[in-house]
């Protein structure tokens, strides 16, 4: 098609309706782990997980994903027990793969495999926004299910990725 030209064919799409950002507001969602990989940041090792959003109802099927950077300059592997032992996110990932009822003994590997397909409740936060302005959701706590409703603490804001509702959503 040339440009400036119009067609009749193709998807209509009004701009205002789509999100200015992809981020979740502030609360605590019902989700379950759909998959991990480990992965690598800056050549130190990570551990990413993906969830499907199961509640509130407005996020239904929601993806919300994670990632744990577990290596440091000293030990990129994130092999050593030094490194384990003070690493914060070693320590939000042993609560969040505990929060899911797993047992926390064996690899790294087998744990979070143990964790695909279960279900637990995420405190989901949002990070200072970075230099470029961005901002990613990141998990403050987890709890079993059972331990918290989940609902929408942040009243959300127009642009947001949930719609720009303005009263908090419950289950």
């Amino acid at each position: 098609m040339a440009k400036g030209k119009q067609s009749s064919k193709g998807h209509a799409v009004d701009f205002d309706n789509v999100p200015d950002d992809n981020t979740y507001p502030r609360g605590s969602y019902h989700a379950k782990l759909k998959a991990w990989e480990p992965g690598e940041y800056e050549e130190k090792f990570t551990v990413n997980l993906e969830y499907e959003l199961l509640k509130p109802k407005a996020f239904k099927g929601a993806p919300f994903f994670t990632r744990f950077f577990l290596g440091t300059d000293d030990d990129p592997e994130a092999k050593q027990p030094e490194t384990q032992r003070r690493s914060r996110d070693f320590i939000k990932l042993k609560k969040v793969l505990a929060s899911l009822g797993v047992k926390l003994k064996g690899t790294i590997e087998d744990i979070c495999e143990s964790g695909v397909g279960e279900e637990e409740i995420l405190q989901i936060g949002k990070g200072k926004p970075r230099a470029d302005g961005s901002v990613f959701n990141n998990i403050v706590k987890a709890f079993a299910v059972g331990e918290r409703d989940p609902e929408i603490t942040e009243e959300e804001e127009e642009g947001s990725a949930s719609g720009g509702k303005k009263k908090p959503l419950k289950a």
